[in-house]
């Protein structure tokens, strides 16, 4: 629901899971990120919220950084993009002041920020998403600069990512990106919104290795409208927050499609404006459902389920146990396209 309490929220945005299996979800326009576990149960808020006698406790000699103490005064404004570390510290995304707040997680408190207004290298204009892969290479995607940063933990950069699409009258343009994800292979996909499109760029060459969507917004099979985060999926696919089409689509690691799950609504199951996304271990999608103001929990079904057991029967070479799976989905799903490469394959045997 909408609103200020515990696990109530205001346009949810970005959610992750933490290092300890509990869950983070921005909850941008209340200003704060909550803490959850896996059965939804609401646990604390990062920042902790001050006692209304702090600011008469205050030691005047505070010898903390100037910047630490101005924003535990001001709040946080905003906080959109949420990441962690190789050593267990988050990284938090300010959007509307133009900083990246770095949290110890246990406790909460804030021990350093990164950044500042501006265009040049380590400044940000509306920082929106955040990722760090496994070197801790921090990929933050600048709504109004038009560009990724790739930085180090003390914020210098180290690489930058700029997307430009032609005009019509033969100029280019550079595309406002809005999330970011480094894969499993250290390639980086961004999400370009006002685009409609997602790109893999190879980020040693700055090449881009597939796209997937296009300039135009649509619906069908390989569009998109509004695309905003993307997580990682079962078999390394990667999962996205169509959100304007309010669906998550799956592809696979290529950029190809692969599936498309949930449509708008309000009734549960339904999405509208989907954020932030993760699926956990178990194969439980959590869904940031930012228009309806709500988390949602998606279990896989009986069709995903009866295709990984195909496929690990698939491996073991047991054909017979591999068909019976998929009659069973078939009878589920008569035309259910994930199952042609097993039936292509038990024909070759």
């Amino acid at each position: 629901f909408e609103g200020k309490a515990e696990l109530e929220f205001n346009q949810p945005e970005d959610l992750i899971q933490a290092p300890d299996g509990n869950f983070l979800i921005a909850d941008t326009n209340n200003n704060r990120i909550q803490v959850f576990d896996a059965q939804g149960k609401f646990l604390r808020i990062i920042p902790p919220p001050k006692a209304k006698n702090d600011a008469l406790t205050a030691a005047p000699t505070d010898h903390r950084p100037a910047n630490i103490i101005k924003l535990e005064n001001t709040g946080f404004k905003k906080p959109t993009g949420l990441a962690f570390d190789s050593e267990g510290n988050l990284y938090v995304t300010l959007m509307n002041q133009d900083l990246i707040a770095v949290i110890d997680y246990p406790s909460g408190q804030i021990k350093s920020t990164i950044g500042s207004s501006g265009k040049k290298e380590g400044q940000f204009w509306i920082p929106m998403d955040i990722d760090i892969d496994d070197q801790d290479r921090i990929a933050v995607a600048e709504f109004r600069n038009r560009r990724v940063q790739i930085l180090d933990l003390d914020g210098n950069q180290i690489n930058e990512i700029i997307y430009q699409e032609q005009t019509e009258k033969g100029g280019y343009r550079h595309l406002e990106p809005r999330g970011v994800f480094w894969t499993q292979d250290g390639d980086l996909v961004v999400t370009y919104p006002n685009y409609h499109q997602i790109v893999c760029w190879n980020i040693k060459d700055k090449n881009i290795r597939w796209r997937y969507g296009g300039k135009n917004s649509g619906n069908k099979k390989g569009m998109l409208n509004n695309p905003s985060f993307v997580a990682q999926g079962i078999d390394n696919h990667l999962m996205i927050s169509d959100t304007k089409n309010h669906r998550i689509v799956e592809i696979t690691r290529d950029g190809k499609y692969y599936e498309t799950h949930s449509q708008k609504g309000s009734s549960k199951g339904r999405l509208n404006f989907p954020r932030g996304l993760v699926l956990t271990k178990d194969e439980t999608m959590i869904v940031a459902d930012s228009g309806n103001s709500r988390i949602q929990f998606f279990t896989a079904g009986p069709t995903t389920l009866l295709l990984k057991e195909a496929k690990t029967l698939a491996n073991k070479d047991e054909w017979n146990g591999v068909m019976m799976n998929v009659e069973r989905i078939l009878q589920l799903q008569p035309n259910n396209e994930q199952t042609d490469r097993h039936l292509i394959q038990n024909i070759q045997k």
